[in-house]
């Protein structure tokens, strides 16, 4: 399956969780998002995402306002899920969600 993964603030497309995915056998495009350019991150996202979208974001991040989450489902129309308990997301439930998502969307 092929997933679009957009890394938080503090990461990059090469993190721990887009090694998970690609080593589950999917194609990860993971587009580079500046910390520091939040208009160039926005347009750097909408380029990568076609079709059907869902979004995975705890509503405990400290780093990244989950609301920004909400405003973003509804402006891609994406399906947005609530897991992990903090912003790194590589906690067992929040890897649990991404790879359930993944599964229910094949």
């Amino acid at each position: 399956m092929k997933i679009v993964y957009l890394h938080g603030l503090r990461s990059s497309p090469h993190s721990y969780k887009c090694q998970v995915l690609r080593d589950s056998g999917h194609e990860v495009v993971a587009p580079e998002l500046p910390a520091d350019d939040w208009i160039q991150s926005i347009i750097n996202a909408r380029n990568a995402i076609a079709g059907s979208t869902t979004i995975i974001h705890s509503p405990d991040d400290e780093v990244v306002k989950f609301e920004d989450s909400i405003e973003l489902a509804h402006a891609f129309g994406a399906m947005l899920i609530e897991a992990g308990a903090d912003h790194r997301m590589n906690d067992n439930e929040a890897i649990r969600a991404i790879l359930e998502a993944i599964n229910e969307n094949r």
